[in-house]
């Protein structure tokens, strides 16, 4: 069930009554009788306002009817619709703290192992996935199905134990991988990314390894800065850089190599004093 809209009701009038002030029922249970139900396209969830009390009443609204209803404004419901999607496809994943968000409909987390028990398995989003506030526990679970996402990837504010993110199945990324502000994130792993639109690392304080190891093309900007515990950079299946490749004030970053790179709109790798001093540069071969 995704939300329609908040402090309204659906105009139609083929609706059915699912539970009434003698029965009430809380909204959960409200939306589970329309998912079982066949014939349901969307409920209407009662709550407490200033002119009527409606607080477990639930209405149930017609498949066929409810596709093409309108909503006027109405303190006392709030109207929710039924999403008949595909199985494991989502359009918009946030995961914070313990509370997972799939398509507007909320789940709360136990905890790692079992955290996932009642929550539905999603293996492609059609939109984007924000990861902000987050455990690192709770990614990794999210993570272990994940192919792919059309729309951007952001990983900040992560907290938790351990500092590993892996995320073992996912393949591309069509609106960018950001990976931002994380000071317990100590490494990153994509072992199978092949293509993301943009590369964007920044400002994770205590990161010590980024393996990407078959990323092969960034459609857009290569950004990896301020990583002050970052020693090396390696890409080495990184073929084309549509825009910019940036790397610089990483302080202990030695090394960045990226052997089979062709196609970059043009190069800034800075401020590194340890890379300068080293020499161990490799070849940015056909570009540099």
């Amino acid at each position: 069930m995704v939300a329609r809209c908040v402090g309204c009701e659906f105009t139609s009038n083929n609706y059915f009554t699912i539970a009434s002030g003698d029965k009430p029922m809380q909204a959960s249970a409200c939306e589970a009788a329309c998912l079982a139900d066949d014939t349901c396209g969307g409920v209407l969830v009662g709550k407490d306002s200033p002119t009527k009390n409606r607080t477990g009443h639930c209405y149930g609204y017609r498949l066929w009817a409810q596709s093409t209803a309108e909503v006027e404004d109405s303190s006392a419901y709030d109207a929710w619709t039924k999403v008949c999607g595909t199985p494991g496809v989502a359009r918009q994943v946030a995961l914070n703290g313990n509370v997972l968000s799939v398509d507007g409909q909320a789940y709360t987390l136990a905890g790692p192992g079992s955290m996932w028990a009642d929550t539905p398995a999603v293996t492609n989003i059609t939109g984007d996935l924000d990861l902000a506030g987050a455990t690192v526990e709770s990614i990794n679970e999210f993570l272990l199905l994940l192919e792919s996402v059309t729309g951007e990837v952001q990983v900040t504010a992560v907290s938790g134990s351990g500092g590993a993110i892996t995320a073992p199945k996912l393949v591309s990324i069509g609106g960018g991988l950001e990976i931002h502000n994380n000071t317990h994130l100590e490494t990153f792993s994509a072992p199978k990314l092949a293509s993301s639109a943009d590369l964007d690392v920044h400002n994770n304080a205590n990161l010590i390894s980024l393996s990407l190891p078959l990323l092969a093309t960034v459609g857009s900007d290569l950004n990896v800065y301020e990583n002050n515990m970052l020693p090396a950079l390696g890409l080495p299946e990184l073929a084309s850089v549509v825009g910019y490749y940036y790397v610089y004030d990483n302080v202990l970053l030695a090394s960045v190599s990226s052997p089979k790179l062709t196609t970059a709109a043009g190069f800034y790798l800075g401020k590194h004093e340890r890379l300068r001093a080293e020499r161990s540069l490799a070849c940015l071969c056909g570009v540099v």
